[in-house]
């Protein structure tokens, strides 16, 4: 068996609320970006972990922190999420880095849907980007609401 890890979202995991559970359906399901893992005994999940948000200066440094908790844990190939993929503008710069680094670790981009299907990317995108864009009512909201109706001084 192949030993797997997820790097995911920090925006989707933290923002969007996103539990993984496309990744962890398609990987348990061997669909999608898991499903030549059937070719050869299959797939088992050894860590997830997200991304620490994004970049910063210190981008570089804190990518190969992830990917070194996965690597020192055995995985031999690691899937950035489909939301790393669909969002991410760094996400070419992050896999090339792994991969420099970590030569004996192989970096698949996608876990769950077609992301090389370019209708596909745009469709999750978007539906992603209209979540972390979302406007919620915020502290500053309640205190504007509160402070309108008190009469001025």
């Amino acid at each position: 068996m192949t030993k797997i890890g997820i790097l995911s979202c920090s925006n989707s995991t933290q923002d969007a609320r996103c539990c993984t559970f496309g990744c962890l359906e398609a990987l348990n399901k061997n669909e999608d970006c898991f499903a030549f893992y059937s070719k050869s005994g299959g797939a088992t999940l050894t860590g997830i972990i997200n991304c620490n948000g994004c970049p910063t200066v210190v981008a570089p440094e804190k990518i190969l922190s992830s990917a070194r908790s996965l690597a020192g844990v055995g995985v031999e190939v690691i899937h950035f999420s489909s939301c790393m993929v669909a969002v991410c503008p760094y996400v070419q710069k992050f896999k090339s880095l792994i991969e420099q680094n970590f030569p004996s670790v192989k970096v698949v981009l996608g876990t769950h849907g077609n992301m090389e299907n370019k209708e596909s990317l745009d469709f999750f995108r978007a539906g992603l980007k209209n979540i972390l864009l979302h406007k919620r009512f915020e502290m500053i909201d309640f205190i504007q609401e509160i402070m309108k109706d008190k009469p001025s001084a």
